[in-house]
């Protein structure tokens, strides 16, 4: 949905990366996953597991590109994480360790010419220097 002619091109924070966010946000729903959105807008789904105190396994990439990037780059990581939790959701595997799916915003520096947005306002080493044009 985001072929430029070219390659695919899902601009940081745009409509191409929304429009990508939303149909994960969807697919995740509609499995009965748990769906949130942090302050940055990263998406993030998550398969309890029994042991929720426990620290829990990340896995994930992004869904932005590169001007006229490749199709697989950064959305193969969501997509198989996904599909990997919706497998075990559906087989009724309950992981030890809680699983999350994330699909940062804004990692490719192409946009803003800073790279890792999301990661690093996740991990709060996102500062106002960063955000500045």
């Amino acid at each position: 949905m985001s072929f430029d002619g070219i390659g695919i091109t899902r601009e940081s924070f745009g409509p191409g990366e929304d429009a990508a966010h939303e149909v994960i946000a969807a697919a995740a729903t509609a499995e009965g996953l748990h769906v949130e959105r942090d302050g940055a807008r990263n998406l993030i789904v998550t398969l309890p597991g029994r042991e929720p105190a426990a620290p829990f396994i990340a896995c994930g990439s992004h869904l932005d590109s590169v001007p006229q990037g490749g199709n697989y780059d950064g959305a193969a990581g969501v997509v198989a994480g996904l599909t990997a939790i919706v497998h075990m959701q559906r087989a009724g595997i309950v992981p030890q360790r809680t699983v999350k799916v994330m699909a940062l915003r804004g990692e490719e520096s192409a946009w803003f010419g800073k790279s890792w947005i999301g990661a690093r306002a996740m991990l709060g080493r996102l500062t106002p220097a960063d955000l500045a044009l």
